[in-house]
Parts: C-alpha cells; sequence; structure tokens
C-alpha cells in the first residue's frame, strides 16, 4: 500500500515534470515540448512553493525535490515546519490529541478526508461517530444493521431479504418482518392434533402454534373423543334405545354435551309414516331413531291435481282465475263468470273485467270490445259509451270519431227530425224578417237539412182586430202572427188559418190567410 507521503511525492513530480505552470504557456526555459520544462540552473525550474520541495534541473529538465516537513504540519504562508501537532501518517490531518482532526494519527487510511464504509468492526474511517458506511443490498431503502460505527448502526435486520424491515406489517413467515426482534409474533395459529381424521381437534391437546397446519393437525379443537372418526360435532347423534338420560356410559356422538337416550327417540326402528300428501312414506332408521329421507321426492309444483313439491297444498301459484269470454275475443263482460284453471282457454280469459279497457260491452259479438275500431252507426263498438248515430236518422254527428259506415254530416246528432236530406218545402217560411230568427213573437228558427240555411215555423197564439190596433202603442212595432186554432192541435205539414197584422206601424191592421203548419 502506497502511504500519502508516497502518493504526494509522485504528484509533485509530475506536476515540476510538466512545468508547474497552470496557463497552459511555456515554461521558463522554453523549448516548447510537451516534456518536462527545459532549464539551465535550478532556479528555472522553482514554483515559488515551499511545501512541494525545491525543485532542482538535471541533465536540462526540471525535477521535483524532496517534499519537506516529513511527519509535521508544513505551513506553506510561513514556509517553514511545525512540529508542535505532528502528521505523523503524513495523511494531511493532524494528530486530534494536541487539536487536530485525525482521530488515528497512526492510520492513513482514517481521516476526516476518508469516505465512510460499511464494515463489521465499527471502524470510523472518516472520525465521525454519527456516520456509518451505508450499505443495502436487498434494496428495500433501509441500511443493514450490520453497518455501524460503534452504537451508531443501521435498522435493516436482513440485508438479504426485501421483505424484512422496519415499519412492515408481521405475516407468518419465520422471518422478522418488522426487525423488531421476534419472529412471527401475533401472527401464529394454534393447531390441534386430528388422530382419527374426522376433521376435528383433540379438546384435550395442547395448541401447537404454526404458520400452517402441522401434519394430521387442525386448526379447532372441538372434538370430545379423537380416537374415534365417528364422533365429532358434524356426527349424528344415535338414539340408543338402552341409554338412560344422566347414564355416564351413553356415547356423545356429537359432542355437544349430552347423548340420545332411548326416551327421545323419535321413532322405532322399522316404523313408516306417510309424507308429501301421502304420495311417499319415510321409514324410522336404526341407530338414530329418526325418519329418513321421503320416498317422493319433490320437485317444482306443476297444474296437474297433484302435490309436487310436496308442501301440501296441490297446484299452489300455478293455476289461474279465469273469466269467461264468451264471444272469444280475449275480453270479458262485467260481472263474468269465474274458473280456477290451469291455463285460461277455449272461452275463458285471464283478463279481469276490472278496468274499462278489459270490459267486454257486449260480449256476444267478437267485433265490439274495447279497443275495436269505431264504425260510424248506430252500435258502440269500441264500447266507450258513444254511439255515433243517436239519434238513429242515418247520418253520424259531425266531427264523429269514427271511421266508414254512414255520413259523419248530421249538425244535431240528438234530433230525428234535423239532419241532412231533410225536406223542408212542408215548412212555412216567413221571409225578410229584419230581426233574424225567433225576434219575432212566436218565431222559431231551425237549421233543418244541416245546410246552414236557417227555415221559420209561427206557432204563437193568434193576434185580433184589438191587439193589432194598439200594436204599435205597446210595442212601438206591428209585427204578430199565429195559428188561430191552437198550433198543438195541428198536424204537421197541414194547412191552417192564420192571424196576422199589418207589416208596419202605418197600417198595422188585422187579417187572415191559410198556411201549413211547419213540421219539427
Amino acid at each position: 500500500m502506497v502511504g500519502t507521503r508516497g502518493w504526494l511525492a509522485v504528484m509533485l513530480f509530475v506536476s515540476v515534470a510538466c512545468g508547474g505552470d497552470d496557463d497552459g504557456g511555456s515554461s521558463d526555459a522554453g523549448g516548447g515540448d510537451t516534456g518536462a520544462s527545459a532549464c539551465s540552473t535550478d532556479s528555472d525550474c522553482s514554483d515559488g512553493l515551499f511545501c512541494n520541495g525545491l525543485e532542482r534541473c538535471a541533465m536540462s529538465r526540471c525535477v521535483a525535490g524532496p517534499v519537506p516537513c516529513e511527519g509535521m504540519i508544513c505551513l506553506e504562508a510561513e514556509a517553514r515546519c511545525d512540529d508542535s501537532c505532528p502528521d505523523a501518517d503524513g495523511d494531511g490531518y493532524r494528530d486530534a490529541a494536541c487539536g487536530g482532526t485525525d482521530c488515528d494519527d497512526a492510520d492513513d487510511t482514517r481521516s476526516p478526508g476518508v469516505t465512510e464504509v460499511c464494515d463489521v468492526d465499527d471502524r470510523d474511517e472518516d472520525c465521525d461517530p454519527g456516520t456509518f458506511g451505508v450499505r443495502d443490498a436487498d434494496g428495500d431503502g433501509y441500511p443493514d444493521a450490520a453497518c455501524c460505527n460503534g452504537a451508531n448502526c443501521g435498522s435493516d435486520c436482513d440485508d438479504a431479504f426485501a421483505g424484512a424491515h422496519p415499519g412492515l406489517a408481521e405475516t407468518c413467515d419465520a422471518a422478522d418482518n418488522d426487525c423488531d426482534g421476534t419472529v412471527d409474533e401475533t401472527v401464529l395459529r394454534s393447531f390441534y392434533p386430528d388422530v382419527d381424521g374426522d376433521l376435528a381437534g383433540d379438546a384435550l391437546a395442547s395448541p401447537v402454534l404454526a404458520c400452517n397446519p402441522p401434519p394430521d393437525h387442525v386448526e379447532n379443537d372441538a372434538d370430545c373423543d379423537d380416537g374415534d372418526a365417528a364422533i365429532n360435532p358434524t356426527a349424528q347423534e344415535v338414539c340408543e334405545a338402552g341409554c338412560d338420560p344422566g347414564d355416564t356410559d351413553c356415547v356423545d356422538e356429537n359432542c355437544d354435551g349430552a347423548s340420545l337416550s332411548g326416551d327421545e327417540c323419535e321413532c322405532t326402528v322399522g316404523e313408516t309414516t306417510s309424507c308429501c300428501s301421502g304420495r311417499g312414506t319415510r321409514t324410522c332408521e336404526a341407530g338414530t331413531g329418526t325418519f329418513g329421507a321421503c320416498s317422493v321426492m319433490p320437485v317444482a309444483e306443476a297444474c296437474n291435481g297433484i302435490d309436487d313439491d310436496c308442501d301440501g297444498t296441490v297446484d299452489e301459484d300455478a293455476v289461474h282465475t279465469c273469466y269467461l269470454d264468451e264471444d272469444r275475443d280475449g275480453l270479458a263482460a262485467a260481472g263474468a263468470e269465474t274458473s280456477e284453471r290451469c291455463v285460461c282457454e277455449n272461452g275463458w280469459t285471464e283478463r279481469a273485467p276490472t278496468s274499462p279497457s278489459y270490459v267486454d260491452c257486449n260480449d256476444a259479438d267478437p267485433e265490439i270490445f274495447p279497443g275495436a275500431t269505431e264504425v260510424c252507426d248506430t252500435v258502440d263498438s269500441n264500447c266507450d259509451g258513444i254511439v255515433e248515430d243517436k239519434d238513429r236518422d242515418g247520418f253520424a254527428a259531425i266531427g264523429a270519431d269514427c271511421v266508414g259506415g254512414m255520413p259523419r254530416t248530421d249538425c244535431n246528432d240528438f234530433d230525428h227530425d234535423q239532419s241532412p236530406g231533410i225536406d223542408t218545402s212542408i215548412f212555412y217560411l216567413t221571409p225578410g224578417d229584419p230581426r233574424g230568427c225567433g225576434g219575432a213573437s212566436g218565431v222559431d228558427c231551425w237549421d233543418l237539412d244541416c245546410s246552414g240555411r236557417v227555415v221559420k215555423s209561427v206557432r204563437t197564439p193568434a193576434p185580433t182586430a184589438d191587439t193589432c190596433a194598439t200594436f204599435c202603442d205597446t210595442e212601438s212595432f206591428c209585427r204578430a202572427q199565429g195559428f188561430i186554432q191552437p198550433y198543438e192541435t195541428i198536424p204537421c205539414g197541414t194547412s191552417a188559418r192564420i192571424a196576422s197584422c199589418g207589416s208596419s206601424c202605418a197600417a198595422c191592421l188585422y187579417s187572415e190567410t191559410n198556411s201549413l203548419m211547419g213540421c219539427r
């Protein structure tokens, strides 16, 4: 190993040999080559520094001289050696014992300028007790606990296993995952021997703590007899006919702390009982003293008059309430006869006639039902309560909601005597009335043929000569006429006598004429 002083000598030699200049120019002696500086005398080689030794000229080339202050501190500013606090190992740091910083002045590999490394002998390479060399072989971000500097060490208790370092949760893997000095604490499981292999552990045995079950061990202690596989908590308690309650020799097959005595048996061995609504049987089994399974297994209930699912009820949830549909249009009349059936068919429907959209207003005609196409006629085909020809005059009302059939042109579908095609020639007309229909006393106005043209019929009591003479005085106009005979007694379209006053107050005179009684 080359000591610090040896390396300094070599470095000084190379520095002088290369000219000792740091500006890249030529040496004092000139020459221009790239080797050691050319010289004639020792002064040509001097770099003006004391601590790196006196340079000299040898064979016209500058070479380094011996380094001064061997084993001492070189004070460059004073160009002298200080031997009051030595640097015995020549590492450039004086002994800490005399005020320096070298913690081991006999070892040039230990000083403040040396990098601390991970070692097992706790060496303080950088003379700083607060540091230690870091090594993280498993890359988990925690330094190896083997790396120490005195009592200051890393924290990874297993630097070869990334699954172990401070802060990790402990898992059951035989490793100290959280580096607390204890392995698998709080995660070990308790296992008990299972000698008879019935998956129930011996209730009298001590547990074995482990991560996984050892051979022939289980994680419970519920077996009251680990020498008999027929005895465990899942076994069927056997009915022992000769066992009386309280006997200590009775066997507790299911480990519940009590055995089944003969008095507790459900039945006698070989005894049978019916099941599934009488379609099957159950037999009392030896040993258990209980009835076995039914000889008929339950299946989904079907509509067949049989208790298929063995619940004691026949065809439940499989039958339907059906309603009589006489015209077989899919809808029944209100209050229709009902029947419980598997399938509603052949004149029966499942649709209950409880809402207007499901009530057939004529269950004798398959063309009449809610939702049917309404035809312009005297029949309510869609059961909406509306007949399109209410007055039975052969015409549907204007704007009626129907198709086909009779015309939709009746301006008054509540009056049989008012519709298109009525012959208005038999009606008495009163033309030229300036006050319009009904303005004159006793005049009715009708659009009898739905043409938009009105006709008028006189029906008021007839005036007399006396009323004509005073009419203008009391009514301010002369316009009165009426049938002399009570109009209710005059047949429609026949001629009868009419009494009239004049047409104006200038000649409001009584007169009589014949006229037809209008039909209405």
